[in-house]
């Protein structure tokens, strides 16, 4: 049997190593160093930090509650969501929707008090989750719940600390 060897011209490599960097410097253009987010851009849901600021109204969620993507913004340009908490499903086979869901508004509003200052029963702010999914939770890529502040009108900076 015998083998055979492609070479690839020098122009193909250079011109894949250039797409390569420039697909890698758009993603990680959107965070610093530290993980924060510095610009505008889209990010994967499953990727989501805590301190994340999103426009709410522009994710998107046809397939489930969970969008596929998140329009990120840095904090302290308007936006309406942020992320202040991420917990992680101790579970090794999928708990169900209801389970998750369930889960999901203990946690939150648990957490809401402790990010916000005040009880999410006294607060004028909303609260809004992203849970895993059966599909991205079989993949074994999801299994944290995300905490949602969503402020009614757009706000810029962080919701921590509001007290309202």
């Amino acid at each position: 049997m015998t083998s055979r060897f492609r070479i690839i011209p020098p122009v193909t490599l250079v011109i894949g190593m250039l797409l390569v960097a420039g697909c890698t410097a758009q993603l990680g253009g959107l965070r610093d160093g530290s993980g924060t987010v510095v610009s505008e851009g889209e990010e994967n849901a499953l990727a989501l930090a805590v301190g994340d600021c999103f426009t709410e109204s522009d994710a998107d969620t046809s397939a489930s509650n969970q969008p596929a993507t998140v329009p990120l913004v840095p904090c302290d340009t308007p936006h309406e969501s942020e992320v202040f908490y991420n917990h992680i499903v101790e579970s090794e086979a999928f708990p169900g929707a209801d389970t998750l869901n369930s889960m999901a508004q203990d946690v939150c509003s648990t957490e809401f008090a402790t990010f916000t200052g005040i009880p999410f029963s006294d607060s004028e702010l909303q609260l809004t989750f992203y849970t895993p999914t059966e599909r991205t939770w079989t993949a074994g890529s999801d299994r944290v719940i995300n905490c949602i502040v969503v402020d009614p009108v757009t706000v810029t900076g962080s919701l921590q600390n509001a007290n309202r």
